[in-house]
């Protein structure tokens, strides 16, 4: 089960570009060696169910690559923003 603070974190990396700790931005960049380094112990026995969600239910342009990572935090697009507000 994802801890309610990592998934209320990654809602609001979508819904607002708010950027994430460390261990988040490392799994939203794909490097998984940095994310199990940087992870606390419940995100870490959750890391399986936290990299499904990811994969599964957020937006393909928002994870991957820290060039995704950063180009998300960097829109100020406000259309491109407003089509993830009502993300869950």
């Amino acid at each position: 089960m994802i801890p309610l603070y990592i998934k209320n974190s990654l809602v609001l990396y979508v819904k607002t570009r708010r950027p994430t700790g460390g261990f988040l931005r490392s799994v939203l960049e794909n490097n998984l060696s940095e994310a199990i380094i940087k992870a606390d112990a419940s995100s870490l026995a959750n890391i399986k169910e936290i990299v499904l969600y990811i994969l599964t239910d957020m937006p393909t342009p928002c994870w991957g690559s820290d060039k995704k990572v950063e180009e998300w935090l960097a829109c100020t697009d406000q259309k491109e923003i407003k089509k993830y507000e009502t993300f869950k």
